[in-house]
């Protein structure tokens, strides 16, 4: 629907349960036993052939409302939210960018289109201290805020609460929409992928946010790793088999064989001399690190800490066959701790972990 301009005309009032009716709805005149939703004064129902149809202060009163139409259309919208129980949710868009040192951007991005969904409850003004939402609603039992702008929108103090609590909130801007849309038109824009609506706040995004930058570091802490290196230093590693077979070469070691060297070796090594340093990731799950070869690292990653792999991939170059033993490059060493320090909440030394 087009924009419209704005007017002084008020469409809805309130009626003595204080509910609201549009003007289509009531008798004509002081008939219809309508207040202003602004002041609370009478109203008349005016109804002619002339002009369009609108509600309007007895001239007994003398009074003059300017903010009347306003309040009137931020009424509607919070009434009609709490009718249809549903609102069409706004797409969310997040990006994530960081560049290396020699200005190559790497960046992430993640979508999740709108969609439909039910509203559990629905309370209006209701205070959520030291705030008051406009509607604070219950959709998959999590808290969603909508806020209903028609001339002043969301201050930073109301932004900066929502934030403290993790509540996600989405803002209807009507700023620019005439006084007099009806029922209808308020509908369609409450249940359709309309551009009125967008998040003020998603507590998810933070969460996309963390994860896009996790990925996006690794991939510079690679980039960076391969630049230093000289192009004679960088193994070629084409697969986990291939490239494992070629860092162990030296020792003519074959680690698809059935010889106890290898990676089947090393790791009884270190069952009674190995140490290993173990991750406590923040986002849930452990990441232990041996490193007493001088060539190779071997990573065992729990179950929970499954969510890293896409990462970590960058870093091994492989897993080793019918186990959860990762192998890297010791030259990735370095750059490995640095990132997953920046991700862990705690780390220790263990004996014999494998």
């Amino acid at each position: 629907m087009d924009k419209l301009k704005q007017d002084a005309h008020i469409i809805f009032a309130m009626v003595e349960d204080g509910s609201l009716r549009q003007i289509r709805d009531v008798a004509n005149g002081l008939a219809c036993n309508c207040f202003c939703i602004a002041c609370r004064m009478r109203v008349l129902a005016r109804q002619g052939s002339v002009r369009q149809w609108h509600f309007a202060h007895s001239s007994q009163h003398g009074v003059s409302c300017e903010w009347a139409a306003e309040t009137a259309l931020h009424f509607a919208m919070k009434q009609l939210i709490e009718e249809e129980r549903q609102i069409f949710i706004p797409d969310m868009h997040v990006q994530v960018e960081r560049t290396t040192s020699w200005g190559q951007t790497v960046k992430r991005t993640h979508s999740t289109p709108g969609k439909m969904v039910q509203l559990e409850s629905v309370a209006l003004e209701h205070s959520v201290h030291p705030i008051r939402p406009d509607v604070v609603a219950m959709s998959g039992g999590k808290h969603l805020f909508i806020e209903v702008t028609v001339t002043h929108g969301t201050d930073q103090k109301k932004l900066k609460h929502i934030q403290k609590i993790n509540t996600s909130a989405i803002e209807f801007n009507l700023r620019d929409y005439s006084r007099t849309i009806d029922w209808e038109v308020l509908r369609d824009l409450l249940i359709s992928a309309s551009p009125v609506k967008s998040w003020i706040f998603n507590r998810r995004q933070a969460e996309i946010e963390a994860k896009l930058l996790d990925e996006v570091m690794a991939e510079i802490a690679i980039l960076e790793e391969d630049r230093r290196k000289s192009t004679s230093e960088k193994f070629l590693l084409n697969s986990a088999t291939s490239s494992a077979d070629q860092l162990m070469d030296n020792r003519n070691m074959d680690w698809q064989s059935n010889s106890k060297k290898g990676v089947d070796e090393l790791t009884e090594k270190m069952k009674i001399r190995g140490k290993a340093i173990c991750f406590s990731l923040k986002n849930g799950g452990e990441i232990f690190v041996h490193s007493i070869d001088e060539n190779i690292v071997l990573l065992h990653i729990t179950e929970q800490a499954e969510w890293l792999l896409s990462a970590l991939s960058k870093f091994s170059v492989g897993k080793k066959s019918d186990s959860e033993i990762w192998v890297m490059p010791k030259k990735r060493e370095h750059q490995l701790f640095i990132y997953l320090n920046s991700i862990s909440s705690a780390t220790r030394s263990v004996q014999g972990h494998i």
